[in-house]
């Protein structure tokens, strides 16, 4: 989503923080994770839900979705700044976006 905005910094994982594994009500697989990105070092939290297990000979693959949004869980600033205020309607945007 950030490719449309060229002032903005593409992000990169650098890192899971935290990840609990849990089960929805219909007894679905969850993981809910906090990672971390850079260059912003902004902490993002999102839940996932395994769709399909699959054993093979040289290892699992396993597919997921995302469950609602990815969520900003650290403060931002200014870092966003690049923006200007015609994008506030796009939070996730504001949230995710680190100017060059």
């Amino acid at each position: 989503m950030l490719a449309a905005y060229p002032q903005c910094s593409q992000l990169e994982f650098e890192k899971v923080i935290d990840a609990k594994r849990t089960k929805d009500g219909r007894d679905n697989t969850l993981f809910e994770v906090i990672f971390r990105v850079i260059p912003s070092h902004g902490i993002f939290g999102a839940a996932v839900k395994v769709e399909k297990w699959a054993w093979w000979f040289f290892g699992d693959a396993v597919e997921f979705s995302l469950v609602g949004e990815v969520e900003r869980q650290n403060m931002y600033g200014n870092e966003s700044i690049c923006l200007g205020k015609d994008k506030l309607e796009v939070g996730w945007l504001r949230s995710a976006c680190f100017c060059k």
